[in-house]
């Protein structure tokens, strides 16, 4: 008998979840079945992913009833939940309410609104108008814009101190009476080491010879070499025989076959020794003990030049593109893109593979040879592979040289010039790099970018990176307008410096003597700045000082004018080899104590490009991000909790200090978006920026430039200390003020109000601390040497609630300045980069007024 097959259970249909805001939704959210938050002019979701928003090509009646649409929405939640009474309005507008936590050492939890980076919020807005940026009701909701107050009134905005009886919180477990106080560092090798030389004991001058040689006699090429190392020692005949033997000719050679003997690893080069219990047996009795070396196979040229085409189809820069990079300020995305063209490229052209050999081996030899004289024994380096690293390192750098030269006359100048000017920004990271060899890159660099754009007609034929190029140039000679903010800045980061190495002497727990990392960075940093503060701006200001008075310069202000450009070339690369590898690769997993250490190097570095803006208009680079100073820091990424620190007291400490530093690397990266915005739409490049002149005989510095354009009047009030009781007010900043003659009157009224709400927050912060101080009368002393209380800090904009909210003021300010900004012409590019091929001629001819003395 036949049964009938069981019938088998339907699948469950599979239902999706419902959603509103599904029919006005921008096309992308639509294609991707997401919901959307219909914000205009850009969606939430287009936002995080960095995309361009199908609201932005909607048509203008449509956008209207989306913006009466999510007004009526939000009219009606209103209406549900009304409020409670004036003063939530306000902390509503705030956007950072604040609890009172009955825990006093725990602060209230960070702001969970996540906001576009400041380019995007711009761009958005810029293809809309200022009807659209105004229009947005996040500016007005909360409050009654007619109870604003004047924008400069005297209180309690433009008030420096927050709380009259506010000091300081002690250090947690100090002992003031000790005798002999704790040291952790004394265990440190306190010295300062050579990054490319080894020790006296184990210098080996037969392992570098071939090198050097190749390098200094055959090319023939005037940079210093290391102490030590005599170009006519035996060493080097016992090398020449060598070569003469193998066939080699130096590095003009074309033989391929010499070519991969000198660049190419070998077995020989790259072999360490192996380990003890590794058991490599006897050889048999004949056998004879020979060195064997595997040659890599000679690339096809066909290919290559395959490789090449498509590469460089996939590299091209796109108009938009372009279009995004010629801003004031990049963003980290920027740069990535930046640098993955110089990957992308080093794959197939020569000249980019040693250039980005050259870097790599010089960023992993600092690396090694810190982490060998760190006083830890943590570390998998040894003095063999510091050995191999500097012996590459040498060898990839006379690559660079050889093929930059050969690249100018067989490849096409785009290649030749990129190159040229990376190799000269990337020369700060060498310790070993002379004023020389930098002028000289940079001289025949700004040659060779005016000899290509030379040949364009329109600016259409210029090549996408050589007009990102262009622009960052410009921007950095425009810097030489930018006034320079007080150096007391630099003290101040010094003392807060100084005073960690108390903490951690007295918290050892956070730390050990192990931990030679951290120690040895923290040693060099402090001795920088200790050097930067009692010996190098001394110079400064007595050259600077002492040049205004010989050519009758009436200028009281403290702008360094007169600069010698030999000593700022040796402090960025003091500054670029203090900077640890960490500092630039901050993880989730740090522990707090490392996270507010390394927060102090992006804090020295802005601070650095504000006080010294000369280290842009001269050197060309940023003192932290090197290429070109970006706008969108990082916050959150060195956030912590209080329950990653056992101690309340150890906890409130790094928390102070960690968001003191953020507090001024937001604060002077707002100051470079403000003043960058108003040099891009005003600066005019129709003169050099640098002279060299005639320099005092019975001086010890022979080589002087003045800066030529007149510093601007920004009208701000510079701060002399960012302390947590210091109020940051719209008069801090600069060109805002006066921003306000010759603009729309909507415009003042929105950075006005922001003014009104300031003063609102002010009131209720110190309203609260009284109330707090009053219920701690029984022990007022505590209280108030304790600043438990200042926890209303903001880590999405990097400030305290009771600071000016900038970033309206900023998107204003750019939107409006914008539309100034001069039309790119190829006539005016000549123009700049003639100017800037003349100023770099003069640093080189002040250079070598040095040699001549």
């Amino acid at each position: 008998m036949v049964y009938p097959h069981p019938a088998l259970p339907k699948p469950e249909r599979k239902t999706r979840k419902t959603h509103k805001n599904s029919r006005d939704g921008c096309p992308n959210c639509k294609s991707k079945r997401i919901k959307c938050s219909e914000e205009l002019p850009s969606c939430f979701n287009c936002i995080k992913k960095n995309y361009r928003c199908g609201y932005l090509d909607f048509p203008k009646e449509k956008l209207d009833a989306i913006r009466k649409k999510n007004a009526k929405k939000e009219q009606q939640s209103q209406q549900h939940n009304p409020p409670q009474s004036t003063s939530s309005s306000v902390n509503k507008e705030i956007r950072n309410p604040r609890k009172k936590s009955t825990d006093l050492s725990r602060p209230p939890p960070a702001p969970t609104t996540e906001e576009p980076p400041m380019q995007l919020v711009n761009d958005s807005y810029l293809s809309n108008g200022i009807s659209s940026f105004l229009d947005n009701d996040q500016f007005y909701n909360g409050g009654n814009i007619k109870n604003k107050s004047p924008v400069l009134s005297d209180t309690p905005n433009n008030s420096e101190q927050l709380l009259s009886n506010y000091f300081r919180m002690p250090i947690p477990n100090e002992q003031p009476n000790e005798s002999t106080p704790p040291n952790i560092f004394n265990n440190v090798p306190q010295d300062s080491f050579s990054y490319f030389n080894i020790p006296s004991d184990e210098q080996k001058p037969d392992l570098y010879s071939d090198s050097l040689k190749r390098i200094y006699h055959d090319y023939n090429i005037g940079f210093e070499l290391p102490n030590g190392y005599s170009t006519e020692s035996s060493a080097d005949a016992m090398v020449i025989n060598n070569e003469q033997t193998n066939g080699f000719n130096g590095f003009e050679n074309n033989d391929t076959t010499a070519w991969n003997d000198l660049f190419l690893p070998s077995v020989n080069d790259m072999s360490f020794s192996s380990p003890s219990s590794v058991a490599n047996g006897n050889p048999l009795p004949n056998a004879i003990p020979s060195s064997q070396t595997f040659r890599m196979l000679k690339f096809p040229t066909k290919l290559g030049a395959v490789i090449s085409n498509k590469s460089y189809q996939k590299d091209k820069l796109s108009q938009e593109r372009v279009k995004g990079m010629l801003i004031p300020m990049w963003t980290k995305q920027n740069v990535n893109g930046i640098w993955s063209s110089v990957f992308n490229k080093s794959i197939a052209f020569k000249v980019y593979f040693s250039f980005f050999m050259d870097c790599s081996l010089n960023v992993l030899l600092k690396v090694c040879n810190k982490s060998i004289h760190s006083g830890t024994n943590l570390t998998c380096f040894t003095f063999e592979t510091l050995e191999q690293l500097t012996r590459k390192s040498y060898n990839y750098y006379g690559s660079l040289i050889k093929d930059l030269r050969e690249s100018i006359s067989s490849l096409d100048p785009e290649y030749s010039t990129m190159v040229s000017w990376y190799a000269g920004f990337s020369s700060h990271l060498h310790t070993h790099t002379t004023a020389e060899s930098i002028a000289l890159l940079y001289s025949g660099s700004s040659s060779l970018l005016n000899n290509a754009i030379a040949k364009c007609e329109t600016i259409e034929e210029v090549p996408p990176t050589l007009l990102i190029l262009t622009h960052v140039l410009k921007s950095d000679v425009a810097a030489s307008m930018i006034p320079d903010y007080q150096f007391e800045v630099i003290k101040e980061l010094y003392e807060d410096l100084n005073e960690f190495k108390t903490f951690i002497n007295y918290n050892q727990g956070l730390t050990s003597e192990n931990n030679g990392y951290i120690l040895k960075a923290y040693i060099e940093v402090m001795s920088f700045l200790k050097t930067l503060i009692e010996e190098i701006y001394p110079k400064f200001v007595a050259i600077n000082k002492s040049y205004k008075a010989k050519y009758n310069l009436e200028d009281k202000t403290n702008n360094l004018v007169f600069i010698s450009p030999s000593m700022l070339f040796d402090l960025l690369v003091k500054w670029f080899n203090v900077i640890p590898s960490y500092a630039c690769s901050i993880g989730e997993r740090m522990t707090p104590l490392k996270k507010t250490f390394y927060l102090f190097y992006p804090a020295i570095g802005i601070a650095l490009a504000n006080v010294f803006p000369s280290l842009r208009c001269v050197a060309l680079v940023d003192s932290f991000y090197m290429l070109y100073p970006h706008c969108d820091f990082n916050n959150k990424l060195y956030q912590f909790t209080i329950d990653e620190v056992s101690n309340p007291q150890q906890y409130q400490y790094l928390y102070n200090l960690s968001t003191k530093l953020i507090r001024i690397i937001n604060f002077f990266t707002n100051r470079q978006q403000i003043i960058n915005h108003y040099l891009q739409a005003h600066y005019d490049f129709g003169n050099c920026h640098l002279e060299s002149v005639e320099t005092n005989d019975d001086s010890s510095v022979h080589n002087i430039i003045r800066i030529l354009p007149p510093k601007l009047d920004t009208k701000e009030i510079m701060l002399s200390n960012f302390g947590i009781n210091t109020i940051i007010n719209l008069n801090n900043y600069p060109m805002i003020n006066a921003f306000f003659g010759d603009i729309q009157s909507e415009v003042k009224q929105v950075i006005e109000y922001e003014n009104h709400a300031q003063k609102m927050r002010i009131n209720q912060f110190r309203l609260k601390y009284k109330d707090l101080q009053s219920s701690s009368s029984d022990k007022p002393d505590s209280f108030i040497q304790n600043d438990n209380q200042l926890h209303d800090f903001d880590y999405t904009k990097g400030y305290f609630t009771f600071d000016y909210k900038i970033e309206t003021a900023i998107q204003l300010y750019s939107l409006l300045q914008k539309k100034s900004w001069p039309q790119l012409t190829i006539e005016s590019i000549h123009i700049s980069l003639c100017n800037l091929e003349l100023a770099m001629q003069e640093i080189q001819k002040s250079i070598c007024n040095k040699r001549t003395k």
